[in-house]
């Protein structure tokens, strides 16, 4: 699917200071939410959760990789 909005390549800077800032936002809200609570599982199965949330996460946004 392509995708054109009719505004010149560089219109991103208006929002944003620098690349970046603008990657830092990328990542931002990619990550948003893979991260599980502390405290409510036992470590291993801690980061068992964080990385199955990482890979969906990764998995819903492949370009990002």
């Amino acid at each position: 699917m392509v995708c054109q909005l009719d505004v010149y390549p560089t219109a991103v800077y208006w929002h944003v200071p620098n690349r970046d800032a603008l990657l830092a936002a990328v990542v931002e809200a990619t990550m948003a939410g893979v991260t599980p609570e502390i405290g409510k599982l036992k470590w291993q199965d801690w980061f068992r959760e964080l990385f199955c949330r990482y890979r969906k996460s990764v998995q819903q946004h492949p370009n990002v990789a």
